[in-house]
């Protein structure tokens, strides 16, 4: 579902937080409609609090991301690529989402993925390729990617063990990931798909 367009010249439309809210609400109400099991964007900023709880504080964004994920309808937010050790984007920080960061092909975690080892939930795979203007392939890069890819694998897991709860969904995902790590970034968790069908 595409939430953010394009100007007349083909530049990109500025996003606000009630865009984001707007679609959030849009997944509530339709959910059953499309059978929607999960949501993925890749949207966030850095512009983030000069204090240690960093996460700029927005309640009805906030309550939008509760409410799915009390549907079990997990959230996805890019961690973002400002190649900050220690601080992710919102949305991601926000507490009920799942964060995601990016790795390079060789598996350790690519040097422009944000990251916050308190708020980070996973690293996914963060180049691919996708399908531009006119039906072209493209390669991507990013944190905005590697939460494509953290989603998918949610999906095909949910596909394949239906009756996981959230929780269970997402504990799988915790105790088969594969540690993961830069010469910054000591640790993360990257998502195995693979070991989660299997554990």
């Amino acid at each position: 579902v595409r939430i953010i367009g394009n100007n007349p010249s083909g530049s990109r439309q500025v996003a606000t937080e009630k865009t984001l809210i707007t679609a959030l609400q849009w997944v509530i109400e339709n959910k059953d409609k499309w059978n929607i099991q999960a949501v993925s964007m890749s949207q966030g900023h850095h512009n983030l609090l000069p204090v240690v709880d960093y996460c700029p504080k927005t309640p009805i964004t906030e309550s939008k991301i509760k409410s799915l994920v009390s549907l079990n309808i997990p959230v996805f937010f890019a961690a973002g690529n400002n190649g900050n050790p220690s601080r992710i984007d919102w949305p991601s920080c926000i507490t009920d989402s799942i964060a995601i960061g990016a790795t390079m092909p060789a598996k350790t975690i690519a040097s422009y993925s944000n990251n916050d080892s308190l708020r980070i939930d996973f690293f996914a795979q963060g180049t691919m390729q996708g399908i531009g203007v006119g039906g072209q392939k493209v390669n991507l890069a990013g944190t905005s990617a590697a939460t494509q890819i953290a989603a998918t694998n949610w999906l095909a897991l949910k596909l394949l063990k239906p009756n996981l709860s959230y929780n269970d969904l997402y504990n799988t995902f915790v105790a088969t990931a594969d540690n993961t790590f830069n010469s910054r970034i000591k640790t993360g968790k990257l998502m195995n798909l693979q070991k989660a069908i299997n554990g």
